[in-house]
């Protein structure tokens, strides 16, 4: 399944897929997300296969988008994957014994999540995204939302500048969220900067395997590693000591020698 995101109005779109296939993912975006809502500036994404491939670099080379990706195993960040925890939850109260038609309710689902006031912006997406509630039935229509403009050109500006002051407030909303976010984070995190070329140990998120013989509670929970780069005040790239693999990985998966 492939969840988008928009980072400011919040407007979901889901895909149902039922593998990781890069390349359908990737027509997916450019046919039904970019040109349908614009190209994106920016793209954040986990460190998925599908995220790494060929189709998708092309994909991003060829808008010139930027791509960002979230530190290893710290899925916090993404707003796609906690939309994602929602989506599973609301699928798994709608499905019945046969799995197999787990997405037929999904857009469904998904109108719901964009008709609903989030809680960051205090509108709902779709209203963020379009200017107006997500209407689905025509009682539902007010008189004054009937009595447009005769003229198209004036009703579009209003339109328009309605969107403006929206997404101005939701910005500034989002930013006042952000502080207030990092004031309680800051309290509870001790401060530790790292510089490149330290050596300490990060997480290493062992996951147990038959075939490869690995108990997950018997392997080490740390392995040494070098900083390479520093990608922000919590995110680093670490280069292993042990075979040379380099990763990005969150502050909160690392500490000192």
């Amino acid at each position: 399944m492939l969840v988008v995101v928009d980072w400011v109005t919040k407007y979901v779109v889901v895909h149902p897929m039922r593998s990781a296939d890069s390349v359908k993912m990737v027509e997916f975006l450019e046919q039904h997300v970019f040109l349908r809502y614009s190209r994106p500036r920016i793209i954040l994404s986990d460190n998925g296969k599908q995220f790494l491939s060929a189709a998708f670099k092309a994909l991003i080379a060829k808008h010139n988008i930027i791509h960002m990706k979230t530190a290893f195993y710290c899925p916090m960040v993404n707003n796609a994957e906690r939309v994602n925890r929602v989506l599973i939850t609301c699928i798994r109260a709608l499905l019945d014994e046969d799995h197999r038609g787990w997405d037929e309710n999904l857009q469904a689902i998904v109108a719901a999540i964009n008709g609903a006031k989030h809680e960051a912006t205090g509108v709902s997406p779709h209203y963020a995204n379009f200017g107006r509630e997500l209407i689905l039935h025509t009682d539902l229509y007010t008189q004054q939302e009937l009595n447009t403009p005769d003229d198209p050109k004036v009703a579009q500006d209003v339109r328009l500048s309605a969107i403006r002051r929206i997404h101005q407030f939701i910005i500034q909303r989002i930013k006042n969220n952000h502080e207030k976010t990092k004031q309680r984070y800051n309290l509870r995190i001790r401060d530790i900067v790292f510089k490149v070329g330290d050596l300490v140990w990060r997480r290493t998120f062992t996951q147990s395997s038959k075939v490869d013989h690995i108990n997950r509670k018997l392997d080490s929970k740390f392995a040494p590693a070098t900083v390479v780069k520093i990608l922000g005040s919590n995110l680093y790239v670490l280069e292993d000591v042990k075979d040379g693999k380099r990763g990005q990985y969150h502050a909160k998966d690392i500490k000192p020698d």
